[in-house]
């Protein structure tokens, strides 16, 4: 029997641990290096368009940053060398080498050793050869080889990096990643339509609604440290809004005058200088008013985010590697009594392991966490969103390749699941595609059907209406397309 997947709370970037063999598994060639101006990428395995993507990426991630920077013609003292592993194995041995195992142990990829200018970069999770040559390095991969970037460059060549407030670290950190990765056509161009900017958007209209922003002058100083997991959101969010219109001028100037602040105890009081003397307390009204009028209107598309979704063109890709007990991403859904989830799926072979893609339906009757854990809301609101644990009430439905290729159907109510069918269905294949069709209907009736054909048909206790999520499988990579909610 396949067993349905635990849901884990959203940005969670788990400890993995992959078999050591895995299909594919080719022997090491010889180190291999390619040079860039800023960064050299050392590999030794094919397909070489890994280490041409990484590379190009970690050049990107410079321009697009100095450039933020008004330091355009900046140079650092020599190259970054980055040291790429394919498999999981091969990275935790030198984690332990070098590093003291610490990567793993907090769930990441990466590693740097400093003194040698030297970043250690697992290619993970992992992607057969075809996959990922075909839709590119993981994106999780790619993102946290950028938010290392990022932080070396700002340490490298500005003045008082510890000082700095939070739209200047975190915010420019994410505009960077997010214009180098659009750039790419890694991500959609608009940002409301990936699961990652989505989630700080959330976060910064959550605040809204509590009414809880601080005002800008605080934000400007960095006085958000009470929002704890928040303030990322809002830096990210406050600093994309500002540098849009015409505000931009203004924060600029300011910017260049902080960045020629002494690294020492007149940091923070010359920055408050200088935002006193920008910002007198009719702009900082004016623009209180018209950034949380800017906010209210956004509603985003995606609203439970994980490491690893890639969207675009209207097709997402999921990753779902061993340790990772699920990858979900939820979508609002207005309250309706009869509607349809329909789409195409199909499992690609990437290692062996459990090949199932699951698609979940339901409400959460408990409130959201905050921060990291979830989207922010008012505390009174209802969950809108299936959650994890008690407050769980969805349906689960898992298409299944392989051995036991069929369809599995659970209710996870109270913490635990409930089987409700299991049903062998010949025919679903690895890499071949599969229109997929779930149906609330009349009276509660809710029914699944793939290519065509209805797999079963029952009736639920209640109408499992409010959203829905796409998750693949621990060890299953799963391509979705043309998924779309339809009223009938």
């Amino acid at each position: 029997m396949n067993s349905p997947a635990m849901i884990l709370p959203a940005m969670t970037v788990p400890s993995i641990a992959l078999a050591l063999f895995l299909p594919g598994l080719a022997l090491a060639q010889e180190a291999q290096t390619l040079e860039g101006k800023h960064f050299k990428v050392v590999s030794d395995f094919e397909p070489k368009s890994i280490a041409e993507e990484i590379l190009a990426t970690a050049e990107a991630t410079w321009d697009a940053q100095v450039n933020y920077y008004g330091t355009p013609g900046a140079e650092w003292k020599a190259p970054w060398t980055i040291h790429l592993y394919r498999f999981v194995n091969q990275f935790d041995a030198k984690d332990e080498e070098l590093n003291e195992a610490n990567a793993k142990e907090a769930g990441k990829y990466l590693f740097t050793v400093d003194d040698e200018r030297v970043i250690h970069l697992g290619v993970l999770p992992y992607l057969a050869d075809e996959t990922i040559v075909k839709y590119g390095v993981p994106l999780q991969c790619l993102r946290e080889l950028m938010s290392e970037i990022t932080e070396i460059i700002r340490f490298e060549i500005t003045t008082a990096p510890e000082m700095q407030p939070g739209w200047f670290a975190e915010g420019y950190q994410l505009m960077v990643m997010e214009d180098v990765l659009r750039a790419k056509k890694r991500i959609p161009d608009d940002p409301l339509g990936d699961p990652v900017y989505s989630f700080y958007f959330d976060q910064t209209n959550g605040l809204a609604r509590r009414l809880t922003i601080p005002e800008t002058s605080n934000i400007i100083l960095g006085n958000t440290l009470e929002l704890e997991n928040s303030q990322q959101g809002l830096n990210f969010v406050w600093l994309r809004w500002m540098l849009s219109g015409k505000n931009k001028k203004r924060l600029l100037a300011l910017q260049e005058d902080m960045l020629a602040l002494p690294a020492d105890d007149g940091f923070a009081t010359g920055l408050e200088k200088l935002t006193r003397k920008a910002y007198k307390p009719g702009v900082v009204k004016k623009l209180d008013r018209d950034f949380k009028k800017y906010l209210r209107p956004i509603e985003t598309e995606w609203t439970f985010r994980v490491s690893e979704s890639q969207f675009r063109d209207g097709k997402i890709l999921q990753i779902s590697d061993e340790g990772n007990m699920a990858q979900v991403n939820y979508k609002r859904r207005p309250v309706k009594a009869v509607y349809a989830i329909a789409g195409k799926l199909t499992l690609l072979q990437d290692w062996e392991g459990q090949h199932q893609a699951n698609l979940l339906v339901g409400q959460g009757r408990g409130r959201r966490g905050g921060g990291r854990g979830g989207n922010n809301t008012d505390e009174e609101e209802e969950d809108e969103e299936p959650r994890q644990g008690a407050n769980l009430d969805l349906i689960s439905i898992g298409v299944t390749a392989g051995e036991k290729a069929g369809v599995y159907c659970y209710h996870l109510t109270g913490g635990e699941y409930k089987p409700l069918q299991e049903i062998e269905v010949p025919g679903i294949e690895i890499g071949k595609p599969i229109d997929f069709r779930f149906e609330m209907r009349k009276q509660r009736m809710m029914a699944f059907i793939l290519n065509g054909n209805e797999i079963f048909e029952m009736k639920m206790e209640r109408n499992m209406i409010t959203s829905f999520g796409l998750q693949a499988n621990p060890g299953s990579t799963v391509l979705w397309e043309e998924v779309q909610l339809i009223d009938k």
